[in-house]
């Protein structure tokens, strides 16, 4: 059945040649509190549409934009707009608040920091399908598709969950769906990555540099790890917070900044670029020598000196006006949801199964915390408190959902913190080996890996197939936020 009416929209959409502009910015009122029937605030959220192929009727195609600012990228590429193009339907997209240009506040203070959470986010997508049924020709009983990555993803399964009124199904890439102060499996899933795909000779320089810079420490002499890492500033070996400060610094970009997004053969080159096998007439001296080939003169070769002082970086997560570093990147932000709801934070986990030292702890955590928000009086029982309601609210591992397509990259190092296997025969989940987080949005192309192939294939199956058992059941009513 779902062949026969994906077929009938290919033939209207033959038939009518329809053809806009590609993406266009523009703005919706959004309420600033949703729960507050006595706050009449709004503010300016930021959507993209891509109207290209849209017929009345057709499907709606919502990308879930996570922690940062919004970009078109999925609006005009990528599997979603491939189906959109084939269904005739629309994609559009809508800026998380507190991102970008969507700002509901006049600034970051903590004060003004109470409004970003989930529960606000997930509401506003609940306004934003209903504004776009109300006002776009055709539209007004459209069934919607969601899909996003990373905390997007995350966003998009919960608004299937607790708006069924608004999203139909949900293809939800590197979804991190529970809520956990510590997460010590990042750095071991980090480690265990570049171990597997570089070779134990790529693990051994890790292991072996990150102790010499440690035996630095403790012999009171760090001149050498400042210079071949090109550091800004000298490490400060009295004071333990600077310390754990550089060492959670470096991992994190090691695991965030790269493993995270790298391609198989990415991590591979990295190895042989550390153990000097392209310069065999210039081996490494040591293993800060060989680990700063990659992490220095490659990975970060367009910084003139890596910032990781401590003062300095608290410094940059305190500014709370919009025009900073900080808040234009959403690091405040996004720190600001991890401190006050989600955690998942990559703690050290006393080094168990993974190099990169045992200092940044749980504590190192809780104190950065609040100290950027002081406000706040984030504790580690509060803490605790808060990603305890954020699971008990969702349901962590096992939410009650369905149409919802789960699917992780094998090479993420966040990948535990999602579903491993099938939720409900109607909330399927896919593993990719050798495959980072989020690589399967990309457009269908035959020079992926098969797994991608497999993957992608399989979410286009699946989402044509809700999109057909949606428009077969009667609408649910709209469900206020004060009900949720």
């Amino acid at each position: 059945m779902a062949l026969k009416y994906l077929i009938a929209f290919q033939i209207i959409a033959a038939l009518i040649g329809l053809s806009n502009a590609l993406v266009n910015t523009r703005f919706v009122d959004l309420r600033v509190d949703h729960f507050n029937p006595l706050d009449r605030r709004t503010y300016d959220g930021r959507y993209f549409v891509n109207s290209e192929h849209w017929i009345s009727g057709g499907v709606i195609f919502l990308y879930v934009s996570g922690g940062f600012e919004l970009y078109d990228d999925f609006l005009t590429r990528g599997v979603m707009y491939e189906l959109a193009e084939e269904t005739r339907g629309m994609i559009v997209s809508l800026e998380h608040r507190y991102y970008g240009t969507s700002r509901p506040t006049e600034d970051t203070s903590v004060a003004n920091l109470q409004w970003l959470n989930a529960h606000q986010a997930l509401a506003d997508i609940a306004q934003f399908v209903e504004f776009i049924r109300a006002n776009y020709y055709g539209a007004e009983n459209a069934r919607v598709i969601a899909f996003g990555r990373g905390y997007g993803g995350t966003l998009a399964a919960w608004a299937r969950q607790k708006y069924p009124s608004a999203v139909d199904a949900v293809w939800a890439s590197s979804a991190y769906i529970n809520g956990v102060l510590e997460y010590p499996q990042f750095m071991t899933n980090t480690f265990n990555t570049i171990n597997s795909i570089g070779g134990p000779e790529c693990g051994s320089i890790l292991e072996d540099a990150f102790r010499m810079i440690e035996d630095e420490i403790r012999a009171g002499d760090t001149s050498y790890t400042e210079e071949r890492l090109r550091l800004c500033s000298p490490i400060d070996i009295h004071d333990n917070e600077a310390i754990a400060r550089l060492f959670y610094g470096i991992a994190a970009d090691i695991g965030f900044a790269f493993v995270s997004n790298a391609r198989y053969p990415e991590i591979d080159d990295k190895c042989t670029l550390m153990r000097g096998l392209n310069t065999p007439e210039n081996l490494p001296e040591n293993a800060i020598d060989a680990f700063a080939r990659w992490f220095a003169d490659d990975f970060n070769r367009n910084l003139e000196c890596l910032n990781y002082e401590n003062s300095a970086v608290l410094g940059m997560y305190q500014q709370v006006e919009w025009n900073t570093v900080s808040t234009i990147a959403g690091r405040r932000q996004n720190l600001w949801l991890q401190c006050s709801q989600l955690g998942q934070f990559a703690v050290a986990n006393e080094g168990e199964n993974h190099p990169f030292g045992w200092r940044f702890d749980r504590n190192f955590f809780i104190q950065w915390c609040a100290q950027v928000f002081e406000e706040a009086n984030f504790s580690e029982s509060v803490m605790e408190e808060l990603i305890g309601r954020t699971n008990e609210y969702f349901g962590g591992f096992n939410p009650h959902i369905y149409r919802v397509f789960f699917t992780h990259g094998e090479m993420d190092p966040r990948r535990s913190l999602g579903p491993s296997e099938d939720l409900n025969p109607n909330a399927p989940v896919v593993v990719m080996s050798l495959q980072s987080a989020g690589r399967d949005f990309g457009p269908t192309a035959e020079a992926d890996y098969v797994v991608l192939q497999q993957t992608k294939a399989r979410a286009r199956a699946l989402m044509t197939e809700w999109i057909f058992d949606a428009l077969e059941e009667e609408r649910p009513p709209p469900v206020s936020p004060l009900s949720v």
